[in-house]
């Protein structure tokens, strides 16, 4: 595929009207301390900037950063319209609308300028990237010099323990579906690879749980 044809940048691109009312009060129920989680992993690496969520889904990530502190604007991309007016409404309720903005995302590359960004983050959306190498290099240029990113995804070496960990106190459906999802995922040493074809000189993949994080910097 070409790199200016339409790309299913996350698995929201199939997620739109009801299907993907369905997911955001999915998120709602089960995610929210996961989101809360990582926020409080990204405020300990960037203190005040404009920050880049890739995949925003339902708003609830960037919610949670932008709770943080008045010092943090974020951008969240997504490639369902329907899940950008969910996250619109999501964060005017939160009343923190005024730091967010989200924008449809369905190319491969990012409708954002270059150098713009303090920090980028996704979460759980990596191996849904059909374009990878293409992708993080987009990351690349909307990076200022200096700054960092933080990709968060589930892992494929992921032992049957920590899955069943994670999910221990959620519906049963809830396991299933992360089992299923499991072999579509990359082993750590995959996305190293992949890190080697992009324009990132200095990233650190790191495992723990059921989740590989990388961490990039740009020089």
């Amino acid at each position: 595929m070409a790199e200016n044809q339409l790309m299913k940048s996350g698995h929201h691109a199939t997620f739109e009207g009801d299907r993907a009312q369905e997911y955001v009060e999915l998120q709602r129920k089960y995610m929210i301390k996961d989101f809360q989680h990582f926020a409080n992993q990204i405020v300990t690496k960037i203190k005040k900037g404009r920050i880049l969520h890739l995949g925003s889904g339902g708003g609830f990530l960037s919610i949670a950063i932008a709770q943080k502190s008045p010092e943090y604007t974020v951008v969240g991309l997504d490639s369902s319209r329907t899940m950008i007016e969910l996250a619109e409404v999501n964060s005017s309720l939160s009343g923190v609308s005024s730091q967010i903005e989200f924008i449809y995302w369905d190319t491969l590359k990012l409708p954002v300028g270059d150098e713009d960004f303090d920090f980028a983050t996704s979460i759980w959306e990596l191996h849904h990237w059909q374009k990878p190498v293409s992708v993080l290099n987009e990351v690349f240029r909307v990076l200022k010099k200096g700054s960092r990113g933080m990709i968060i995804d589930l892992r494929r070496n992921t032992p049957e323990i920590e899955l069943k960990k994670l999910t221990d106190n959620t519906p049963a459906f809830i396991y299933k579906g992360l089992k299923a999802h499991l072999p579509l995922t990359y082993f750590p040493i995959e996305i190293k690879d992949i890190l080697l074809q992009t324009k990132f000189d200095e990233f650190q993949v790191e495992e723990e749980g059921v989740h590989v994080t990388i961490s990039l910097y740009k020089k």
